[in-house]
């Protein structure tokens, strides 16, 4: 999913908003960030800009016993992401996306481990992300709303592309 480093940037604006009260998925962090390694963290870390390329929406997250319940029914977790690009004043959808990554329930280890810090803490922590395709990012501004699966908003996440 690496891409190469090409002009226009973009200049990024990380705006988080999480609401954990009411929810069974709270949002630790969030990054932007162009790809994501095998163990599931960022390779970089956008700041101010970011070259042009793979857009990614990197987030840890905790979940409690019903998030936990949802990911090994479905291997993911049940979020959206829904993004948005702003003309004029307007915000246009611009698609939903799911998380990218899948919860492997043949590796026991980390089964065994997301188990255990759900009945030790009453929530896990797990590294979720969603890419847009660099085809599909164009210059303007950005959102991404975070939801869960009552559509109830977790994040609010805003790019300036240039």
């Amino acid at each position: 999913m690496k891409t190469s480093l090409l002009t226009p940037t973009f200049l990024l604006l990380s705006l988080a908003f999480c609401y954990g009260q009411g929810t069974d998925i709270r949002i630790n962090d969030a990054v932007w960030t162009d790809d994501v390694n095998a163990q599931k963290h960022y390779t970089s870390k956008f700041q101010d800009t970011a070259p042009l390329g793979d857009l990614v929406i990197w987030m840890n997250i905790s979940g409690s016993q019903k998030t936990w319940d949802k990911l090994k029914t479905n291997s993911k977790i049940p979020i959206k992401y829904k993004w948005f690009k702003k003309t004029g004043v307007t915000w246009l959808p611009k698609g939903n996306l799911v998380p990218v990554d899948k919860l492997n329930l043949a590796d026991s280890a980390l089964v065994k481990s997301l188990e255990q810090d759900l009945a030790n803490n009453g929530s896990f922590v797990w590294n979720t992300w969603c890419v847009k395709n660099q085809d599909d990012v164009r210059t303007g501004t950005w959102k991404v709303n975070v939801v869960n699966s009552k559509n109830k908003k977790l994040g609010e996440y805003k790019i300036i592309v240039r």
